[in-house]
């Protein structure tokens, strides 16, 4: 009697199965990545925009101007 594989007797390739796995926690990682930059970004434009050496003035006009750029940006 030939001995079987758990996962050939459940009719599932176990290698298949952690290549799936690794390849869902390679893209999980990837989306991390790339949407934790996007998070951050809004900081660092309003930071950016509003330095003295630009010379755009802190006013309401341009704080919402601003703020609208980024809100399109991330749609």
């Amino acid at each position: 009697m030939k001995s079987r594989s758990p996962g050939s007797i459940l009719g599932v390739c176990v290698e298949k199965t952690a290549g799936r796995q690794g390849t869902a926690a390679l893209a999980l990682g990837a989306l991390g990545v790339v949407y934790g930059d996007i998070g951050t970004s809004p900081l660092y434009t309003m930071k950016e925009t509003f330095a003295p050496a630009t010379g755009v003035a802190l006013n309401a006009a341009n704080l919402v101007g601003v703020a609208s750029v980024i809100v399109w940006a991330l749609m």
